[in-house]
């Protein structure tokens, strides 16, 4: 006899902030004419959730990339990546903002 585990969808907490994918490049300049020469990658593949009743905190050392997160978050900055909020109509997609 087989025994299915059932859970309460009211009880699950929902997903407020579904973060998938951050990435940043910031352009590295040089010469008289200031030319893109390389990339520095700032933010790499982040991804998180933050679900009902529940609070992030970015920790961790001086210029690590909780600010350019922070700013990923408000769709502002990041190069790539998927940024969803309740309600679900809000879906921010970067590559749509270019």
């Amino acid at each position: 006899m087989s025994e299915t585990l059932l859970t309460n969808p009211a009880k699950e907490a929902e997903d407020l902030l579904v973060v998938r994918n951050l990435k940043k490049y910031y352009p590295v300049k040089s010469g008289v004419l200031q030319r893109v020469t390389d990339h520095v990658l700032a933010v790499d593949d982040v991804s998180f959730t933050v679900k009902q009743g529940e609070t992030l905190g970015l920790v961790g050392e001086s210029g690590c990339g909780k600010t350019t997160i922070s700013m990923g978050i408000m769709a502002a900055l990041m190069d790539a990546g998927r940024i969803q909020a309740l309600p679900a109509s809000l879906i921010v997609r970067i590559s749509d903002w270019r």
